[in-house]
């Protein structure tokens, strides 16, 4: 059986947005309400979800709809909005952290 162009990417987004935002395939599954196996097949394009599933694996890995749908190819984006969105979670000082050790990164890696 022939695979289109969005089962392809879409597994493979699902895969990223898994790791991007640092979970199992176990957590995720629970998440959605579906089994382990379910979400497998959908990583590895042999079932693509129901449209509800869709809609809330991109809400819960924070990814654009039209990533998954392989219609974008946004990760990177998508991984300054998750940095983001775990950065704004912090306190002042976590974030202030955050904010030394960028700067110690950009100071080595783009050196003047």
């Amino acid at each position: 059986m022939k695979r289109n162009h969005i089962d392809t990417d879409l597994g493979a987004a699902i895969k990223e947005g898994i790791i991007l935002n640092n979970m199992t395939q176990k957590q995720l599954a629970k998440a959605l309400h579906i089994s382990q196996q379910t979400l497998s097949c959908y990583i590895h394009n042999q079932r693509t979800p129901n449209i509800h599933d869709l809609v809330a694996i991109s809400q819960i890995l924070n990814l654009d709809i039209y990533v998954l749908l392989g219609l974008k190819k946004d990760i990177p984006d998508q991984l300054d909005h998750i940095i983001f969105k775990n950065v704004m979670k912090l306190d002042h000082k976590g974030k202030k952290m955050v904010y030394d050790y960028v700067e110690r990164l950009l100071k080595y890696s783009c050196p003047h």
